[in-house]
């Protein structure tokens, strides 16, 4: 309880620096990170993110902010294309682990072909950029995503020796050389 009155108070004294100046959009994403994170008010949080993405529209604490809000809301669609935008700045800006991260975020909330083919292409660049571990943590979350059970349709026929740069890539939940190798090179069929 006492908690909950803290976090109402920093409301009111943040909503009372976008009084001063609407056009705040960090006191915006801070009222609104409080709102959702803190007081559990989600619906009131989005009014806040979208008024902070209309006044900078690549703020990325504000679209993930709003993501996250709408997931809270159940608006999953919705949701999957924030992450997406995310996903599509923090690619632009050269931040290829956030923006796989994002990406898959967006593809587990909503799948879709182009959320898909968006999310192996991101793989890819950072497959060849990013070995590090922030790149490889990223890798294993998203390949975890994409071997799911709605991948299965897209793998050649068994047998067809899909290969990777160390070793043959099996079919998600065989527990093959590729199950859980981040990294594997995108499969090919053999020739």
């Amino acid at each position: 309880a006492a908690a909950q009155a803290l976090y109402e108070e920093s409301v009111t004294i943040i909503q009372g620096a976008i009084d001063l100046d609407p056009t705040n959009s960090e006191a915006l994403n801070n009222v609104a990170f409080v709102l959702t994170a803190n007081l559990k008010r989600p619906a009131e949080a989005l009014r806040h993110y979208d008024v902070a993405l209309r006044l900078a529209p690549r703020d990325e604490a504000a679209l993930l902010g709003r993501a996250q809000a709408l997931t809270e809301l159940g608006r999953r669609p919705d949701a999957a294309d924030a992450f997406d935008a995310l996903a599509e700045i923090r690619a632009t800006d050269g931040m290829l682990a956030d923006a796989v991260d994002a990406a898959r975020r967006g593809l587990e909330l909503a799948e879709g072909r182009d959320r898909r083919r968006t999310l192996e292409r991101l793989i890819a660049r950072l497959r060849i950029s990013e070995p590090g571990e922030p790149g490889r943590l990223a890798l294993e979350r998203a390949l975890l995503v994409l071997e799911g059970p709605v991948m299965t349709a897209t793998l050649p026929p068994a047998g067809d020796g899909v290969e990777s740069g160390e070793g043959t890539v099996a079919e998600p939940g065989t527990g093959g050389a590729g199950a859980a190798d981040v990294h594997a090179q995108p499969a090919r069929r053999s020739a």
